[in-house]
Order: structure tokens, then sequence, then C-alpha cells
């Protein structure tokens, strides 16, 4: 099992039989595989009457993996990227196997809030190779009784009809998923059903093969130990070093607003330096601040060219930021960059702010404290794997 860490072994190879490098995998499935791109494959848990948990359609979400900054991350996105090669070659795999099965792939991201683990799992629904169903833990307990018991299985059983219909693995993603073990640890609830029926149908008699599992938890310790060994890859995601959050800070920067040009790459690893401990939530923060300044100076003082731009943005069936493209983007940006452009000193400015506010120095001291514990956690978990 792969747990907890990022770096792999690779196997000797046979002679003549190097690695086809030129060919992406990606590339290679689209040319052999009728995909369906503009059938909708996301879809949402709602609560029925009498506290049935039902399966409906919804927009799906817009995130790409490239946008999920640092190197906490690699191990995720590697493991993502072996379901998606199991699933299309799933009879090569089962054919190989000691269980003569494709073995349970189930995805436990740890970290704490703010640190990318959603983002995460919506870059997994945004993708049109995979069928997406999310969740969250409140999403199964009810006040009927005897319904709860009953709504994990309600799930797997229409996720398994969705898969018989659009034929592509599917990702039960599910946030928060501590919250329905968390009966767990407090026995004056009777909640013990939830974690016996999730582990019957993680590796139970009943085969559940087309569908992964991916949890996020920011209390892995909230979570029965049996429900975490079911999971065949752990990790502790969201740290970041300086040139990770020198990367990040300067994606959010330039996504929308003109940015100097004056302002190098060693200008945001200093930038960087002084948001030591942070997580992505906490950079965004800085970058929410910068562009509220720089974009309400503009809406202020440059009225009329606020209203063409909008005007601009309007054109084409109403303005959808889903349907805004790059070219677009850019003329918004070079026109904005006319009147007022980001540069070091507004930067720095907004990074003292969220550095010195008293609710952040007590959210940086517990996301030290949380990565301590939750690399202890996963490390016993291997022990005892």
């Amino acid at each position: 099992m792969a747990r907890g860490s990022n770096r792999s072994h690779t196997p000797d190879r046979a002679s003549g039989a190097g690695p086809q490098t030129e060919v992406s995998f990606r590339n290679l499935l689209q040319s052999r595989y009728s995909l369906e791109r503009d059938e909708n494959s996301f879809f949402i848990c709602n609560m029925e009457s009498h506290g049935q948990l039902v399966v409906k359609e919804a927009e799906k979400p817009l995130v790409r993996f490239d946008e999920i900054y640092g190197k906490s991350f690699l191990g995720a996105k590697t493991f993502f990227e072996s379901v998606l090669r199991s699933n299309v070659l799933r009879g090569l795999y089962a054919v190989t196997s000691p269980s003569k099965q494709v073995a349970k792939s189930n995805m436990l991201l740890i970290g704490p809030p703010g640190c990318g683990k959603t983002l995460f799992l919506k870059a997994i629904a945004s993708d049109p190779e995979f069928i997406t169903i999310y969740a969250s833990g409140s999403d199964f307990l009810t006040c009927w009784q005897g319904e709860a018991e009953k709504n994990p299985k309600r799930l797997f059983d229409q996720a398994m009809e969705l898969w018989h219909k659009m034929h592509k693995h599917l990702f039960l993603t599910i946030d928060e998923i501590d919250s329905l073990f968390a009966a767990d640890a407090r026995p004056e609830r009777s909640y013990d059903f939830l974690s016996s029926e999730f582990r019957s149908l993680l590796d139970g008699m009943l085969e559940y093969e087309p569908i992964t599992l991916c949890g996020t938890t920011n209390s892995p310790n909230r979570m029965p130990t049996s429900i975490l060994r079911r999971f065949s890859f752990i990790d502790v995601v969201g740290e970041m070093d300086t040139e990770d959050r020198a990367n990040l800070l300067k994606h959010y920067l330039t996504l929308g607003i003109p940015v100097s040009n004056k302002i190098k790459d060693t200008d945001y690893l200093q930038f960087a330096e002084r948001l030591n401990g942070t997580t992505g939530d906490i950079i965004r923060k800085v970058a929410d601040g910068v562009w509220r300044e720089i974009i309400d100076s503009f809406a202020l003082n440059y009225p009329q060219q606020a209203v063409d731009l909008i005007e601009y943005l309007n054109k084409d069936d109403g303005f959808k930021i889903q349907n805004v493209t790059q070219k677009q983007r850019n003329h918004v940006k070079k026109s904005i960059g006319a009147c007022y452009q980001v540069n070091a000193a507004l930067i720095g400015k907004h990074i003292d702010k969220v550095m010195t506010n008293a609710s952040i120095q007590r959210e940086l001291e517990a996301i030290r404290k949380f990565y301590q514990n939750a690399r202890e956690i996963v490390k016993n978990i291997q022990t005892v794997g």
C-alpha cells in the first residue's frame, strides 16, 4: 500500500523495452476511446424526505490539476493518474494481479483547513475522464431512525447505476469524511453503524471495483483505525516550502490583474520567506487584498473604462466566468494596466497586514501543531498496516 509517501521505486526494464515517453497516456486514451466530453459527469448528494440520500446532477467545477500548487500534492496527483491507467487497462491489471482483480484504490488526504484538499477534489470532479459524486460527511446523517445506516449503500448503489450507464471510472469524493465516524470517539452516540457499513462497502463481499473513494479530513484522529486501513493511499498534504509559496503567490497575483514587470522571481521568493508556515488560503488572502485595492482604485478613478470593460465582457450572450477566454483576460489586464499595476510595495503592505493579524498568528501555530500530529498518525498507520 502506498501510504504517505511521494517517493517511488522503478522496476528493472527488460532489454529493448524502453518507455514510450513521446506518447502521453492521456493522448493515447483519447485516440483509442470515444469519450463524450460534453456529457456532464458531476453529481452531488441531496437528502430527500425521510432521510434518504439521493444523487443528483450538478454543474461541473472548473479546476485544473496544474492550479494545485505544492510538492506535497505530487503523490496524490501520481496516484490519481495511476487510477486512470488501471481503469482503462483494467484487464491487463487484473490478469497480472496476485488477487486476480484491480487493487482497491481509495485515497485519503489529510491537511488543515485552507490547504487545498477540497480544491483537489474539485480538480478530480473537473476531469472529463471520470464520473464524480461529491458529498460531505453531513449528507449521510439524518434524524430519521434506521435511515442513516442505509445511506452509504444507497450512495454506492446509485454510483454503480451511473457507472453502468456511462462506463467511466467513478470517484466518490467525501469532504470532511471524519464527521461520519466522529461518533466512534463518543460512545454516548450510536453511529457506530456508519463505520461498519463503510468497512463492508470498501472491501466486503460486494464488488464495487469501478468506484474509488477519495476522502479529505483535518481530523484524522477522529477516524477509526479500521477505516484508515482501508485506504490504499494516505498522505498529508498542503505543506509548502519557499518555492511552493512563491509560485502560488505569483499565480494568484498574475491571474487577473496587471503586475509590474519589475517584480522578478527573486522578489517572489523574498515574499514567500515572509509567508513562512502559511497555507494556500492565507496566501490567497494576501492576493485578495492586493486585487481588491487595485480593482477598487480602477473602478473609482476610471469609471468609464470600467464600464467599457463590462460591456466588452457582456457582448456575447452575457457574462459567465466559466466562458471567459484567455484573450478576454489579457484584454482586461492590459486595460487596467494602463492605469494601475501591482508593485512590490503593495504586495509587501498586504503581506504585513495578513501576517500581523492576531487570528492569522493563532492559525499559523495551529497549522504547525497539526502537521506535527498528522505525520505521527500516518506513521502509526504505516506501522500497523
